[in-house]
C-alpha cells in the first residue's frame, strides 16, 4: 500500500470514489429490494459527504487505506430475507468490480497526457480492486461478514460492538505489511488489465 503522505493524495479520489459508490450501492440495492431505511437517512445519494468517515478518509492519507460510514439496512423491509441481504451486501463490492474495471478502460482510451492524471486514473483502478477485495473478507463489519455465513449456513461472524476490534486489528494488519501479498496481486491485475504488465 501506500504509506508516503505526498503519494496519498494521489491515490485518494479512486478512495473516495470508491467507497461513495460502494455505499451508494449498498443503499440503492436495499431500496430496490424493499428496504428504504438507507433512504431515510439521507444515503441514497452519490454525495461522498454523505458517506465519508471523518476518521476513514485521514486514514487513506496516512495508511494509504480508508473506509466509509456503513450504510444501515433493516432486514425487516425485504421481500426475502436471507437472499435479499445477500444482494444487498455483494452490491458494495461488485460496484468496487465495475468501477475498477471503468477505470482501466478510461487509462487505456482516454486522450490522458498528464502524468499525475494518469496516476490518479490508475491508482482509482487499483484502490477499487483493493476495496472489493477487503470487503469480501470474512471480517465484521465488512460485507464478507455477511456474504460467506450465507454462502456457509454454519459460519457466523457477527462481531457486534466488537467489530471495531477487527476493523483495528486490520488496519494493524495493513500498516505491517501483513497483506502485502494480496495488494501485490491486485495491482498485478490492475497492471496487466492497463496494458502496463
Amino acid at each position: 500500500m501506500i504509506f508516503n503522505l505526498r503519494e496519498a493524495w494521489v491515490v485518494l479520489p479512486g478512495f473516495i470514489v470508491g467507497l461513495t459508490v460502494h455505499e451508494f450501492a449498498h443503499a440503492f440495492s436495499a431500496s430496490l429490494l424493499g428496504d428504504r431505511y438507507a433512504q431515510s437517512k439521507g444515503r441514497l445519494t452519490l454525495n461522498p459527504l454523505a458517506h465519508l468517515s471523518p476518521l476513514g478518509t485521514i486514514l487513506i492519507l496516512f495508511l494509504g487505506f480508508g473506509y466509509a460510514r456503513p450504510v444501515p439496512v433493516n432486514i425487516y423491509n425485504f421481500r426475502n430475507p436471507r437472499r435479499d441481504f445477500l444482494i444487498t451486501s455483494l452490491a458494495g463490492p461488485f460496484s468496487n468490480i465495475v468501477l475498477m474495471f471503468m477505470f482501466i478502460a478510461a487509462f487505456r482510451l482516454l486522450p490522458i497526457n498528464n502524468e499525475t492524471t494518469a496516476m490518479v486514473v490508475f491508482l482509482a483502478a487499483y484502490a477499487n480492486g483493493i476495496l472489493a477485495l477487503i470487503n469480501l473478507l470474512p471480517i465484521p463489519p465488512l460485507d464478507g461478514s455477511r456474504i460467506w455465513p450465507f454462502l456457509f449456513p454454519g459460519v457466523k461472524l457477527s462481531g457486534g460492538k466488537l467489530s471495531w476490534i477487527w476493523i483495528i486489528l486490520l488496519l494493524l494488519a495493513i500498516r505491517l505489511d501483513v497483506l502485502n501479498g494480496m495488494f501485490e496481486t491486485v495491482l498485478n491485475v490492475v497492471s496487466r488489465l492497463a496494458g502496463l504488465g
